[in-house]
């Protein structure tokens, strides 16, 4: 019998890496190797409200924290994967979340998504690095999204129980596209994912002079949701940079989006921020469909065609909220 595993983590909505990492892992051959059984906190409907606590929400965790214990003892699988939490809040959480799985002796495979966290654990104060200590003491295997984020465990976790688990994509859904997109000179850049400052957004605009400089023909494409620094949700932004610099680095950005109109394109998202953009409806978009959409613009079609329309807290699996048919300059601050 194939040994069992439980993994732990929500599906969208919301969308963000955390719900579209584990929709991947339970369309991944993970499937074929494990007898899986996938539970859910579903702890917030929306990107806005995370990081949000109020009595409601309190009250749903220890609910789903119960049905948790239930699912455990129901299907009694030998490891459990689970991400863990950047912040003080969800440092509590974990702890009790994983006094539970750690009952029976199962093993424990601890995911951390993103690369705060040295910055994060350095600016708390002694007890809650206690706890976060005890959080990692708990996971047989810590995993991280790539080889150069290993070092923020250093002196925390032995090298030996660290390992890294990158972000997947479907490539199946991607294949008639890629073998329909024929070879095209210069350099292409694709960016899929929030525009935002803790993103990158903003930085890989600012070098795309420099790049441009030094290849013959650059074209960058971007897709995702535009989010302005007055939306910005990103729990870490404090750690990147000091708001004079942010707006600075947004300003010069917008500029070159402008000058090198030319040179990039929007193949999808939608951009947050103005009012009289939000009354439309809502459209859905699948990743596969904005990557499909990407390699089109790479073979010269440049049609782009919604998935779906509605609302999109009823989008189907595998969609994301966004607008297929939007192109604008960097979200308005």
């Amino acid at each position: 019998m194939k040994p069992s595993i439980c993994l732990i983590g929500d599906l969208h909505p919301p969308f963000s890496g955390p719900e579209i990492g584990m929709q991947r892992l339970l369309r991944s051959r993970v499937m074929e190797k494990f007898r899986v059984h996938h539970f859910s906190f579903g702890m917030n409907t929306s990107n806005a409200d995370r990081g949000s606590v109020t009595l409601g929400k309190l009250a749903h965790f220890l609910r789903q924290l119960k049905r948790l214990h239930r699912f455990l003892i129901r299907h009694q699988p030998d490891s459990v994967y689970y991400y863990f939490a950047q912040t003080r809040l969800g440092l509590m959480k974990d702890l009790l979340v994983m006094s539970m799985i750690r009952q029976k002796g199962r093993k424990i495979l601890l995911h951390l998504r993103g690369g705060n966290f040295r910055r994060f654990y350095n600016g708390q104060p002694p007890w809650v690095r206690r706890v976060i200590r005890s959080n990692l003491r708990q996971g047989d295997k810590v995993l991280v999204q790539s080889e150069c984020l290993t070092d923020m465990f250093h002196g925390l976790v032995p090298n030996s129980r660290i390992g890294v688990l990158y972000n997947g994509l479907e490539l199946k859904d991607l294949a008639k596209q890629m073998s329909s997109s024929g070879q095209r000179n210069g350099k292409v850049v694709f960016f899929l994912g929030q525009l935002s400052y803790a993103k990158g957004y903003f930085d890989l605009l600012l070098v795309i002079p420099k790049i441009a400089s030094q290849v013959d023909t650059l074209r960058v494409f971007l897709a995702g949701e535009h989010i302005p620094l007055s939306a910005e949700r990103n729990i870490h932004l404090h750690y990147i940079s000091n708001p004079e610099t942010r707006s600075e680095t947004v300003r010069q950005a917008k500029k070159i989006e402008q000058d090198y109109s030319d040179v990039i394109r929007y193949v999808g998202g939608h951009r947050r921020g103005d009012p009289e953009e939000d009354h439309g409806p809502n459209r859905c978009v699948r990743p596969a469909d904005l990557l499909g959409r990407f390699f089109q613009c790479r073979a010269g079609s440049h049609g782009m065609r919604p998935s779906c329309d509605h609302d999109a807290r009823r989008c189907p699996p595998g969609h994301i909220p966004g607008d297929p048919g939007s192109a604008g300059a960097p979200g308005r601050s």
